[in-house]
């Protein structure tokens, strides 16, 4: 080996499992204030381009002469200091391997945006801007009334579906700065740029919550913390960023959205002052690439920030706090779809000392499940949440025919009121009393949803649109509408209330409403959340059933057919526990997560079949050689048309061989079928 030549393994933001040896002349790192190579920057070439990388190991004792390709030599070393750590190199490659992402992409998702630079072949240069940096809101709750391009709805609907994106999601899941410009400009799309001012700051009481600094509030473990609402966990975390840094360490707690984000920063500013830090996609570049070094190379901050925050290497991190754990939003839709929680968890296993919480009013299965396995303790005394709450419960049954008249007996004389529907649009379907006929789609067979504005029926699938009838095609019968949304709900209610204080929504899991109490909450057919049989579908029944009631302060309206139900039996009793400890019981029994470990196989392809997928999986499991393998598929996926694309999905079960799903994934590749692999997915669709 030259001794003058460095060879380094360098990671690059393409899907391969595989990183690239290169050559790096020492000369190019004498002048540099930290030798560390490992986690560093660097532009390199690629086949005929340029592009990003990360340097992951370097190669001690390579013999050049057992080389039989063309190593070739870095280009640049941009940054005077690595943008990782050594050890966040160890738990990204870790983790990369546990959910089979390329290690390339995911540290390329998770270093800030403008550091992403690309090269920009035709120019000859490279691009250095980041992405818009702002956060991207829906302004309706639904599509049904607009007159929209197929691929305006399909974006305005991922939209609605998550609460708030950012523009980089949005461009990296495949939508157009066109298409996401002309929503903007119709006002169904709202883009604010979040930039914390101090003038937005307001004095809140929580200042008097902070005790003397002592050792006893800093201790290392992983902790469920779900006796206290949101506002009592917040006090605890005064108190414990305080003890952090009196000691010299820094602390950092996560939050599912960033309009909770924006909260909690007016009134932990007042609090913490310089020393906090914030962090989420949309902030602008300039101040992301400072929080980021002043985390790494500083000692005794906080930061607070969205699921990005966790990438950040912070320097001598002794807690952190994963707020409202069992979110959706903290496990990727995307490469490199990795899982908070299995984040954090790495974190503690690496770093000494750490206090690992992980919180929330109703927490995931799993996270109950390692309390319960003694991998987790209660952060404060073991007492029952829901046993705090004064607020009364009343259950109604559902008759949606009847809904309207109903709740105009049961609101007339409550005020401030937070109404769930559970549904978008106005109604569901259209049916035949008669002969009993559904109107379907032609090519997916489920029913078309009725749209008011302009009449029509469209597919919820594949969007096909069909002209509107009110006349059963087979019997010639008057058809009836079936169903109702958010959308019927308030227009009815606003003509018989028209002075009320009403919120409608259709959800608040993941939502903005995270410290808000409403006086009344009315919570109509949660009963949803069951139709999918997906193993979590008692779970969401559940979160779906008791979340509301937390925010609730007099009154708690349930309108629901499933009065027997465990979850509703839970909240009756006010006992979380007598829920998870049945859906335990009942997942154990059914070798459901979390004691089989699930890895959800989707194939997608513009005229993919069945049978093409069958073929596929069974010329991978005659190639390796794999007997005993406990799977279930081939079978439609729960959205069997999306995007163009036929879908199939095979669920592995505590399959061990994993590295093994990498060459499925080139078979798949070779063969022009894209393979999406989820390992411990959060839903099944």
């Amino acid at each position: 080996m030259n001794s003058d030549t460095i060879f380094v393994n360098v990671a690059v933001p393409i899907p391969v499992f595989e990183t690239y040896i290169y050559r790096l002349k020492k000369e190019e790192i004498k002048n540099l204030p930290d030798k560390e190579l490992i986690g560093r920057r660097v532009l390199v070439p690629l086949k005929e381009t340029k592009t990003v990388g990360i340097i992951t190991d370097v190669k001690e004792n390579l013999d050049i002469d057992d080389v039989d390709f063309e190593i070739k030599d870095i280009e640049k070393i941009p940054d005077k200091y690595p943008i990782y750590s050594k050890e966040y190199i160890k738990i990204l490659k870790e983790l990369s391997e546990f959910y089979l992402s390329p290690i390339g992409l995911t540290l390329y998702y998770g270093m800030p945006d403008s550091l992403r630079w690309k090269y920009i072949k035709s120019k000859s240069r490279w691009e250095k801007i980041g992405f818009n940096n702002y956060i991207i809101y829906p302004t309706v709750n639904n599509t049904d009334s607009y007159k929209l391009s197929k691929k305006q709805k399909e974006l305005l609907e991922y939209a609605i579906s998550v609460g708030e994106t950012s523009y980089e999601d949005l461009t990296e899941l495949g939508f157009s700065p066109i298409t996401i410009k002309s929503l903007i400009d119709k006002g169904l799309l709202k883009k604010e740029n979040l930039y914390f001012l101090e003038e937005e700051i307001e004095e809140f009481d929580l200042k008097q919550s902070i005790k003397p600094f002592g050792k006893e509030f800093l201790k290392k473990g992983i902790f469920l913390y779900s006796s206290e609402s949101i506002e009592e966990r917040l006090k605890s975390y005064i108190n414990l960023i305080a003890n952090s840094i009196y000691e010299g360490r820094s602390s950092l707690i996560i939050f599912p959205n960033v309009a909770t984000l924006k909260k909690a920063y007016k009134i932990l500013k007042p609090i913490f002052e310089e020393k906090l830090y914030i962090y989420f996609d949309g902030l602008k570049s300039k101040e992301k690439i400072k929080t980021w070094f002043n985390l790494k190379n500083l000692s005794g901050l906080v930061c607070i920030g969205t699921f990005s925050s966790i990438f950040i290497p912070i320097k001598n991190l002794s807690l952190l706090v994963i707020e409202e754990e069992h979110s959706n939003s903290y496990k990727l839709m995307r490469t490199p779809r990795l899982d908070i929680r299995s984040f954090g968890y790495k974190l503690y296993q690496n770093f000494e000392a750490l206090t690992f919480i992980l919180a929330s009013s109703t927490p995931s299965v799993e996270t109950v499940y390692l309390k319960e396995r003694g991998l987790a303790k209660s952060f404060k005394e073991n007492r029952d949440l829901l046993k705090s709450i004064k607020s009364k419960i009343f259950i109604e049954s559902f008759n949606y025919l009847e809904i309207s008249k109903r709740l105009k007996y049961l609101l007339k004389d409550k005020d401030n009121i937070l109404l769930l529907a559970n549904r978008k649009g106005y109604s569901s379907m259209l049916y035949c009393e008669v002969c009993e006929t559904e109107i379907t789609c032609e090519r997916c067979d489920i029913p078309l949803k009725v749209h008011i504005k302009p009449n029509r029926l469209e597919c919820p699938l594949c969007n096909a649109k069909y002209e509107f009838i009110d006349s059963c095609i087979h019997c010639g019968n008057r058809l009836f509408h079936f169903g109702f949304g958010v959308e019927k709900l308030e227009r009815e209610l606003k003509k018989i209330f028209p002075d009320k204080r009403i919120r409608f929504e259709t959800t608040i899991i993941d939502k903005e409403l995270l410290f808000d109490r409403y006086e009344t909450v009315v919570n109509i057919f949660p009963d949803i959340f069951l139709i999918n049989s997906n193993f979590k579908a008692d779970e969401k029944f559940f979160r779906a059933v008791v979340y509301p009631y937390v925010k609730s302060v007099k009154n708690y309206i349930l309108i629901t057919n499933k009065k027997e139900h465990i979850g509703i039996k839970s909240l009756i009793n006010k006992s979380l526990e007598l829920f998870y400890k049945n859906e335990l019981d009942k997942r154990k029994i059914l070798n459901y997560p979390p004691f089989k470990q699930f890895i959800l196989l989707s194939f997608e392809g513009k005229n993919l079949k069945k049978s093409h997928v069958e073929r596929i999986f069974k010329d991978w499991l005659e190639k390796f050689k794999i007997k005993n393998i406990d799977y279930e598929g081939v079978f439609f996926a729960y959205y069997p048309y999306l995007r163009n694309k036929f879908r199939y999905q095979i669920i592995l079960k505590d399959f061990k061989e994993k590295f093994l799903l990498k060459e499925l994934f080139n078979m798949a590749t070779k063969r022009a079928i894209k393979l999406v692999i989820d390992v411990s997915p959060k839903e099944i669709k």
